[in-house]
């Protein structure tokens, strides 16, 4: 979404802040610049061929910004058909070039896509979104794995619900209660584990206004 389509709907009234916008229809792109110094995108558009002639032929580009507000873009060198991003990670966030840290943030916040995610010839991303799938078709085998790799738990679920719901919105929902928790050990009280993902990404943890009073 650009600056011209902001203001436009500032000056309509659609938005009590603009700004607030960029961002909601994409997960993740804008988020780079809070640990690059300067993004580059890569792009490259497949050439049209019908009846043996070219229809359209687009060269690569670049477009090219360091999160302050402004870009540039120029012809690329780009070769190969699709996009590339790069970003140029600032002295302080060097840690996300990592091969374990870049791991540890996709297995936390993308996991779930539907396309692989390959890191160092392997791919990362083995666990599909179960919640998404008829639940007539998951055993109970797989409700319990699926358990265990979110939770980080050892034990087996007490009760799973699984529920959907398309009024007022499209909303797929999996709970797990546990067997067992540490509190009644002496521990301390364990925060509720709610997770809002949308198009298989995680947006938001514990999100509250979607959590009873009790949990809150």
């Amino acid at each position: 979404m650009d600056r011209q389509t902001v203001s436009n709907l500032k000056s309509d009234g659609l938005s009590r802040d603009g700004d607030a916008i960029i961002g909601q229809f994409g997960i993740g792109f804008y988020s780079s610049f809070m640990v690059a110094k300067e993004v580059l995108f890569d792009s490259k558009p497949a050439t049209i061929v019908k009846e043996g002639e070219v229809v359209s032929s687009v060269p690569a580009h670049t477009w090219k910004s360091d999160g302050s507000g402004k870009y540039s873009v120029f012809p690329s060198e780009k070769l190969d058909v699709g996009s590339k991003i790069t970003l140029h990670l600032k002295d302080e966030t060097k840690e996300y070039s990592r091969a374990d840290r870049i791991k540890e943030c996709i297995k936390k916040y993308s996991n779930f896509v539907s396309f692989p995610i390959v890191l160092n010839g392997q791919v990362v991303n083995t666990v599909s979104a179960i919640w998404t799938q008829d639940k007539s078709a998951i055993t109970k085998a797989q409700y319990e794995e699926f358990y265990k790799f979110i939770s980080n738990a050892y034990d087996t679920p007490m009760y799973t619900l699984h529920f959907r719901t398309d009024a007022p919105i499209d909303l797929k929902a999996l709970f797990f209660i546990p067997t067992s928790h540490g509190e009644k050990y002496g521990m301390a009280r364990l925060e509720p584990g709610i997770n809002l993902y949308s198009r298989k990404v995680l947006i938001e943890t514990k999100p509250k206004d979607i959590l009873p009073d009790w949990l809150r």
